[in-house]
């Protein structure tokens, strides 16, 4: 039970996404020492202790929602050259290959994308949104999106949390059989 270094990744880069399916550890998009955004994908596989690049996404981004849902890299919204985007994308692994997938509502960076139970969860984040002077900046938001597979479209359920700035969200099973008394 103790840390120890890899192999590092081909690239320094920052506001990258990273998620692991079978095993192996993928880091996707990012940005650049200089501010570029990537749209470059590797695979890390810890046994041969190697990154490998595969396809790259359609659209560069950075600061955006990964997650693995329905066997596939799903990545959602985040930002680039031309500012926030409300494009999605998912990854099909056997065929090495992004396609496209039904784009967010909203232009939004670094929103969560929580895959549980057979759904898809898209959870705050930050948009451009307009205040109440009728100027517009931008925001933290704490709103909660179900993906609806059989419509191919995204349903606002929750129009906010509170207290829910800088939340991360993982998904898990508990064994209440387990767990110390509370």
């Amino acid at each position: 039970m103790k840390w120890s270094e890899t192999k590092k990744l081909p690239l320094k880069i920052h506001g990258h996404a990273v998620v692991s399916y079978k095993g192996l550890v993928y880091c996707i998009g990012g940005k650049t020492d200089d501010n570029k955004a990537l749209n470059k994908m590797f695979v890390y596989n810890h046994k041969q202790s190697e990154w490998r690049e595969l396809a790259a996404m359609k659209t560069p981004r950075a600061m955006f929602g990964a997650v693995i849902h329905n066997g596939k890299i799903v990545v959602a919204g985040g930002v680039n050259e031309e500012g926030l985007t409300a494009g999605c994308e998912s990854y099909d692994f056997a065929a090495n290959k992004w396609e496209p997938f039904c784009e967010f509502p909203q232009e939004r960076s670094s929103v969560n994308l929580v895959s549980s139970g057979g759904s898809l969860y898209a959870v705050g984040g930050f948009a451009i949104v307009q205040m109440a002077n009728k100027e517009v900046a931008p925001s933290e938001v704490t709103d909660v999106w179900q993906y609806e597979d059989d419509k191919k479209t995204w349903s606002g359920i929750l129009r906010e949390m509170r207290y829910a700035a800088g939340s991360s969200c993982v998904s898990m099973r508990l064994n209440p059989a387990r767990m110390p008394k509370l």
